[in-house]
């Protein structure tokens, strides 16, 4: 009996051992499985603001170009309107009353040209939907007269 005592006491000791060395096992994996899973939150994170950054970036980029479109085109009206006010100053002697016209009309596309200037992209954004929800159909029409405006200037310009 002492003999079986033995071999099950061996038995039972080397069942005991394989249990811590499972229990070791299943720590070891669970450790390596909760640092994996940090860094995959690092790098997801990381990732996430490199993404952010480059997204700002190009939003700032993308908005001082536009900053610059809109500082050229306040810049050739207000070119226009002095070409304009020129010509009528070339012809105030022979049709005054024309000339009148023309100068009131330069005046208010420097205006136009200067409230351009002034305001912010946003601003002038918010005034053009502004206008396009109380009056669709003189949004529409000026709409169509850009185009054939730029129209004309880039058929005028190819020749």
């Amino acid at each position: 009996m002492n003999s079986t005592q033995n071999t099950f006491s061996d038995r039972t000791s080397d069942f005991a051992d394989a249990r811590r060395e499972g229990a070791k096992a299943v720590d070891s994996a669970g450790e390596a499985a909760s640092k994996l899973a940090s860094a995959a939150k690092k790098s997801a994170s990381d990732l996430a603001g490199s993404a952010s950054d480059m997204a700002s970036n190009a939003a700032e980029t993308f908005k001082s170009a536009v900053e610059d479109q809109k500082t050229a085109g306040a810049g050739a009206l207000g070119d226009v309107a002095r070409a304009a006010k020129g010509a009528a100053d070339n012809f105030q002697t022979r049709a005054p009353e024309l000339a009148n016209a023309v100068r009131t009309v330069a005046d208010r596309v420097e205006g136009v040209s200067n409230d351009i200037r002034d305001r912010s992209v946003s601003d002038l954004m918010a005034s053009v939907t502004d206008f396009a929800g109380q009056r669709p159909v003189a949004f529409f029409g000026c709409g169509i007269l850009a185009g054939l405006v730029i129209s004309r200037l880039l058929s005028t310009s190819n020749r």
